[in-house]
């Protein structure tokens, strides 16, 4: 679509772009006034490049630690300033602490659907869950950080499923990619924590369709579950200490089958060396992984 020359993109595309759901576009440009996309007649908003790249700049902004409620003068300044912003995401970790000390999962309902309205889910992940999932294990000699730990971890798993059930109703029969954590049944895959469902999560949140399975299944019904038509591909999240050994034998003749159907994500791919045949390795982080999948990087 455009108005004039100029190419204009749906709120969906741009979402689809940036990696920022059309939630958080709208709170953007409702709530802190830094998009100004065009209308059409119908009242549905039109990205153009440059506000595209506005969102990018956001991005950057984010990624620093600065928050949402501070860009805006950043992004308007031609040199910004940002020596006296003020800790937001050390203050959001600090408060998530606090609740997961208290037993109150409630709160953390209350902050974590508060971020999510003004951040993208990654962000959310990298600037308040990763550091305060490494501030209770550094404190793990305390019992209560233990029991702190115990609940974060059961309040993201029921709050990350109820989003991933979610996006697999708007999905409707789409076809889908399955999400796989290898060593589940040996424990290992436990030690992979929440990061299968939180690859599970970003990727209903980039609308890229998925199921996620609690363990490998064997590698005959692996195969007859890669070549089903409703299934886009299998997506492996290895884990740190995997090995080539190990997965092949885990994969058994499956891979072979499997050719353009099989990839492979996660941690243990810096440790893995060379892959099986037939699985292709999609490398960096999860966000990078999800945003391959929305760009094509698909069979």
């Amino acid at each position: 679509m455009s108005a004039g020359a100029e190419p204009l993109l749906s709120i969906s595309a741009v979402g689809a772009l940036t990696g920022v759901n059309p939630v958080t576009l709208r709170a953007w440009e409702r709530r802190y006034g830094l998009l100004r996309p065009h209308r059409t007649e119908q009242g549905h908003r039109l990205f153009s490049d440059a506000e595209v790249q506005r969102i990018r700049q956001i991005l950057g902004w984010l990624d620093k630690g600065v928050a949402i409620s501070r860009v805006r003068p950043l992004l308007d300044s031609t040199q910004p300033d940002i020596s006296d912003i003020a800790p937001d995401w050390a203050e959001a970790v600090e408060s998530g602490r606090q609740a997961a000390l208290a037993l109150a999962p409630h709160r953390l309902e209350q902050q974590f659907n508060r971020m999510t309205g003004d951040y993208p889910l990654a962000r959310v992940f990298s600037h308040w869950l990763a550091p305060l999932q490494r501030m209770l294990k550094d404190q793990a000699a305390l019992p209560e950080a233990n029991v702190a730990a115990g609940v974060l971890d059961t309040f993201m798993r029921a709050k990350l499923g109820t989003r991933l059930l979610a996006a697999q109703r708007r999905a409707g029969r789409a076809p889908r990619w399955v999400i796989v954590p290898l060593g589940q049944g040996s424990g290992k895959g436990r030690a992979q924590g929440l990061a299968p469902l939180m690859l599970a999560a970003l990727c209903g949140e980039a609308d890229q369709p998925c199921v996620l399975l609690p363990q490998l299944p064997p590698p005959d019904a692996l195969r007859a579950l890669g070549q089903r038509a409703d299934v886009r591909g299998l997506l492996l999240v290895l884990p740190a200490d995997i090995t080539a050994t190990m997965l092949r034998r885990a994969l058994g003749s499956a891979a072979r089958h499997l050719q353009g159907r099989l990839w492979g994500c996660g941690e243990g791919l810096l440790t893995l060396g060379t892959a099986p045949e037939g699985l292709r390795a999609l490398h960096g982080d999860m966000e990078t992984v999800v945003q391959s999948l929305a760009e094509g990087d698909r069979p």
